[in-house]
């Protein structure tokens, strides 16, 4: 049937005379956002000076503006792939994300309590000392976190463990529920 109504001379777009045949199917009509594909060479200049501009190592950089780490890895490697491109989406994603809202989140302070359990967690999984070098965040604020005394904890640090426990459970399990506000307050702090 679908051959049929192919046939049949529409006309969808002013821009197509009336009587031509249009391709039907699933490449017709507008492309989502997440299958638009863009040059990637303008985003990794932006996604490098935003991982120096943070101090943060660009797993945790990728995961606070949401891109796959598949996607931050080709981005960060020397030299770049030849014509490499990347999705609309993780383009947008990159831009929105700023040193300042990243230095936002630092200062809002949220409960320790959820980040202290997740960082227990991680600790079955790795010492604290690695959990400090893969998120960058201070040893000292690590311990600090892991006394039952301290109740509040900076928004970035919860993030950043949330992030790390998912990259450690992604490849067993699935992604970790995030109990934390949406990601969208990341941008409403800037």
């Amino acid at each position: 049937m679908s051959g049929v109504l192919a046939s049949l001379p529409t006309r969808t777009r002013p821009d197509v005379p009336v009587g031509t045949r249009v391709r039907q199917g699933r490449y017709s009509g507008t492309i989502p956002a997440d299958e638009r594909w863009v040059p990637a060479a303008p985003f990794r200049t932006s996604f490098r000076m935003l991982v120096d501009a943070t101090g943060l190592p660009w797993q945790m950089v990728a995961g606070l503006a949401r891109v796959p780490t598949r996607v931050a890895a080709r981005l960060v490697s020397d030299p770049p792939p030849p014509r490499h491109r990347l999705r609309q989406i993780d383009g947008q994603r990159i831009c929105l994300l700023s040193a300042r809202s990243v230095r936002c989140l630092r200062r809002r302070r949220v409960p320790a309590a959820t980040a202290r359990r997740r960082l227990r967690r991680l600790e079955r999984q790795c010492s604290r000392l690695e959990v400090a070098r893969r998120t960058g965040v201070a040893r000292r604020e690590l311990d600090l976190l892991s006394r039952a005394s301290t109740s509040e904890c900076s928004e970035l640090t919860a993030r950043l463990l949330l992030i790390l426990e998912n990259e450690l459970q992604e490849s067993s399990v699935g992604p970790v529920r995030d109990d934390l506000s949406p990601p969208s307050r990341i941008l409403e702090a800037a």
